[in-house]
């Protein structure tokens, strides 16, 4: 069977969000010094912009977009000592998902409510004889 702490607390309880704090905090600093990168006249064009646009296809649970989330989590926590708490600059948008297993658009569409969820990847750039997408 499993193993429950005597006081009744799950030990796996808040792993993920631990493990995605410890990277945050071995990369913080890169990741804000980004910050000062705004100020500079010519940007190279390898540079990512914010916020980062993310569409999945064959999405299954999203979770490049729980990443990410966590990930944003992190650098706030990292960054409340400063007086703007969202001095990280990392922030993203969900533009769509693309999950063809019902189960798996109901996972999406419960977790992710507002993110256009389209069921078929083949037919997003399916055109019609009137030049509009199907």
């Amino acid at each position: 069977g499993s193993y429950v702490d005597h006081v009744g607390v799950d030990p796996t309880h808040g792993i993920v969000e631990r493990i995605v704090s410890d990277q945050v905090r071995k990369v913080g600093g890169l990741l804000q010094n980004v910050q000062f990168q705004k100020h500079r006249k010519c940007k190279d064009e390898s540079e990512l912009s914010y916020p980062i646009r993310l569409q999945t296809a064959c999405s299954g649970t999203d979770a490049p977009s729980i990443a990410f989330g966590l990930i944003k989590e992190s650098l706030s926590r990292l960054c409340s000592g400063s007086k703007d708490k969202n001095d990280h600059l990392f922030d993203y948008e969900h533009m769509m998902s693309c999950e063809i297993e019902p189960f798996k658009q109901a996972y999406i569409a419960r977790n992710f409510p507002g993110v256009p969820l389209f069921p078929d990847i083949t037919k997003l750039s399916a055109i019609d004889e009137d030049n509009i997408a199907e």
